[in-house]
């Protein structure tokens, strides 16, 4: 349990020290959007994907989020290509030109139908937003969050009408 904890709290570690990185054995882990805001790649293999997202969308494609099978075999490549053995350094080699070193793509097997949520309004920048720790802030924001999750969730056929 104290393994999956430190890794939840990774997800909300910020780089240059505005929320502290998590020690998880000799790795220091910080959170992903850095490097891949919105990560399909561990469930690529789902049937069906619920993305929540910070921003409205403001009529952007799913490309342009970033949620479509090609977004998905650049990082599956980027991944592989950070596995792959690095040259020693030791002593030069020249390269040889008729090696095959290309790591090639590979699209995914099957990718999931992906449904994107988002607020219909901004919730702030980075500063204003995403760094505003107050109570007032975020309860107003997971109250608006639900309304418009639920909008998009009766929208799609997945919720009933009602009040809560």
């Amino acid at each position: 349990m104290v393994d999956q904890i430190k890794i939840l709290l990774a997800s909300a570690a910020l780089p240059f020290g505005v929320v502290p990185s998590i020690e998880w054995g000799s790795k220091r882990l910080v959170d992903g959007g850095v490097a891949d805001n919105v990560p399909l790649y561990p469930v690529a293999r789902a049937e069906e994907v619920f993305v929540v997202l910070l921003e409205p969308i403001r009529g952007r494609t799913m490309h342009e989020l970033g949620l479509t099978p090609e977004h998905w075999t650049a990082i599956d490549r980027l991944y592989r290509m950070l596995l792959y053995p690095a040259p020693s350094y030791y002593m030069y080699v020249p390269p040889d030109p008729m090696a095959k070193r290309v790591i090639a793509e590979r699209p995914p097997e099957r990718f999931p139908e992906v449904r994107a949520f988002a607020p219909k309004r901004s919730i702030g920048n980075f500063l204003t937003g995403t760094l505003n720790f107050s109570g007032t802030y975020a309860r107003k924001h997971m109250r608006q969050g639900y309304v418009d999750t639920m909008t998009a969730l009766r929208d799609i056929g997945i919720a009933r009408r009602g009040r809560r």
